[in-house]
């Protein structure tokens, strides 16, 4: 096939961002379509933030929401081609433009060549079926089975992590354990209420079992583990009942939480394989 224009990437979590991060430094044009309906707890490394914040900076890349002036400025075309139109300017700026409040549909329908990667599971965004000009990557095995896509990228901490797969594959990991697969070191926090949600602790801190993370309407939410916070949701938001609110390491305090994990780069190179395979078709 010949090289895709652009490359889009669906959500703004830590998973998408690494995957941002590692196309942006091969060289390609990258650009983001984040939910509103996502939560990030690790929020440092998300790009998605920009959409709370208008600007979200990680390394040496800066990402950005579209900016309304900008687009009040184009006349006689439709708000995808205004969103498109923007983001090609910001790209030209070395930034990362970050795509919302327009239906995934109509984006596509603008950009002539793309490829499309999946972060995000199908209960938060559902894939348009008539989307024939889309090359569709995702996530194995959120996305087995579903003929839109043409290859997956494992990413499960398991002996086939950041591995590209046909959407087909058999899922070999229930039937066969490796002795080495890696030991997934994280447990949540979840609030049985709604509520406001209120921090009393901070990302890198060390949390003791039972000990106050956070508040839901003036109700303590306690660890049920000890370890080192990761992850924790905003001061301000609204939290539903069951909703995760933390993300706690189970293992020595380290200064790791401040980067990606090995599964987020495995599987962002993952999905770099799978870009560069498909162009090479």
């Amino acid at each position: 096939m010949k090289p895709a224009q652009t490359i889009l990437i669906l959500g703004g979590n830590e998973l998408a961002s690494a995957t941002a991060l590692e196309l942006v430094q091969a060289g390609f044009a990258v650009m983001l379509y984040v939910s509103p309906d996502e939560t990030y707890l690790r929020y440092p490394l998300c790009f998605g933030e920009a959409l709370r914040a208008g600007q979200k900076t990680i390394g040496d890349l800066t990402a950005s929401i579209i900016p309304e002036e900008k687009l009040a400025q184009i006349q006689g075309k439709t708000f995808a081609e205004k969103m498109i139109q923007v983001a090609q300017f910001l790209l030209l700026d070395r930034m990362l433009p970050v795509l919302s409040d327009v239906p995934l549909r109509e984006l596509l329908a603008v950009l002539e060549t793309v490829i499309v990667i999946n972060t995000l599971p199908e209960e938060t965004l559902k894939l348009p079926e008539d989307a024939a000009n889309g090359i569709f990557l995702g996530c194995f095995p959120e996305h087995r089975g579903h003929s839109q896509y043409r290859l997956l990228v494992e990413t499960r901490w398991n002996y086939q992590l950041g591995k590209i797969v046909p959407p087909d594959a058999e899922d070999l990991h229930k039937h066969r354990l490796d002795p080495h697969f890696f030991h997934f070191p994280f447990q949540t926090c979840h609030t049985p209420i709604e509520g406001l949600w209120v921090s009393v602790k901070e990302i890198g801190e060390t949390i003791r079992y039972n000990e106050a993370i956070g508040k839901v309407d003036a109700i303590e939410i306690r660890s049920p583990y000890d370890g080192q916070l990761w992850g924790i949701t905003h001061s301000g938001q609204f939290v539903a009942a069951g909703q995760n609110v933390a993300l706690i390491y189970t293992g020595r305090p380290t200064e790791f939480y401040r980067d990606y994990s090995f599964q987020e780069r495995a599987v962002a190179r993952g999905f770099l394989s799978a870009v560069l395979k498909l162009i090479r078709q």
